[in-house]
């Protein structure tokens, strides 16, 4: 079974019902692909995502006890929510970065979203 597959069979997931969180590029789709892309680089047992938007968490895996929790916030201030990658082992310092270098990729892709949106 490829990873795709295992991930989609796991996950755990609740479709953003706000319309503001969706115009900000944060739907079920947009957390999905940042799951994969981390899976790609980095082995880890559990992903969660919770977001300050009601409606919208996403989960596969088990939570393990090592494990490193992001806080994606906007230039204005504006929550988006919690990353958490886990697992039974400690995440070495080049994973560190490998998982950070994602995440701010997720991040820069929201924020030209919303960036351009605001656009006349």
């Amino acid at each position: 079974m490829n990873t795709t597959a295992a991930i989609s069979e796991s996950a755990q997931a609740v479709e953003p019902e706000s319309s503001y969180a969706e115009q900000l590029g944060l739907t079920l789709e947009a957390i999905e692909r940042l799951e994969l892309s981390l899976h790609m680089v980095i082995e880890y047992e559990g992903f969660s995502y919770q977001s300050d938007f009601p409606g919208i968490e996403y989960q596969t895996g088990e939570r393990g006890g090592h494990r490193c929790d992001y806080t994606i916030t906007l230039r204005d201030g504006l929550s988006l929510g919690t990353i958490e990658v886990s697992r039974n082992w400690p995440f070495r310092e080049s994973e560190l970065r490998m998982l950070e270098c994602c995440i701010a990729d997720f991040y820069l892709r929201l924020d030209r979203s919303i960036q351009g949106s605001q656009r006349p």
